[in-house]
């Protein structure tokens, strides 16, 4: 029982740290994204709002990472709310650089920031990117909180 509990692990080892055709992994990007919304822009009203961010992309890589597209949505609550949306990219980050693509959703206002109601807005968000390896996807969240800026 031991000897196959043994040979299972090492089989799970050795597929996470290749890819499928055999060809190394590539490493994961870091991902950090920024509202770069200034509070006044939506904080005290109801309603459709332009919401601008800032992802900053870290590439640990050897090789050229290219951002492809990237799908962002609230998850509850917060300062506004923002359904599934898409932007499409043809952004390039050089080897072991950091980059920040920038780009606008529209979202709704919930007007939260008054004296007894400060939520931050939580988003959760896929990256897709073209590597050298073919392509790959990260998940991120972040927690825009305007309130302590």
């Amino acid at each position: 029982m031991r000897k196959l509990l043994a040979v299972l692990v090492l089989f799970a080892a050795a597929c996470a740290s290749s890819s499928k055709d055999g060809k190394p992994a590539f490493p994961q990007p870091e991902l950090h994204l920024l509202q770069a919304n200034e509070p006044s822009d939506f904080l005290y009203s109801n309603g459709t709002v332009s919401l601008r961010y800032a992802l900053e992309i870290t590439n640990n890589a050897d090789q050229q990472l290219t951002l492809r597209r990237i799908e962002l949505r609230s998850t509850s609550g917060g300062y506004y709310q923002l359904p599934t949306r898409s932007e499409q990219f043809n952004f390039a980050i050089p080897p072991h650089s950091t980059e920040t693509a920038t780009f606008t959703m529209w979202g709704t206002a919930t007007g939260s920031m008054r004296t007894h109601v400060v939520e931050p807005t939580t988003l959760r968000g896929v990256a897709f990117f073209d590597t050298p390896t073919g392509p790959m996807q990260k998940l991120f969240t972040s927690t825009i909180d305007l309130a302590g800026r």
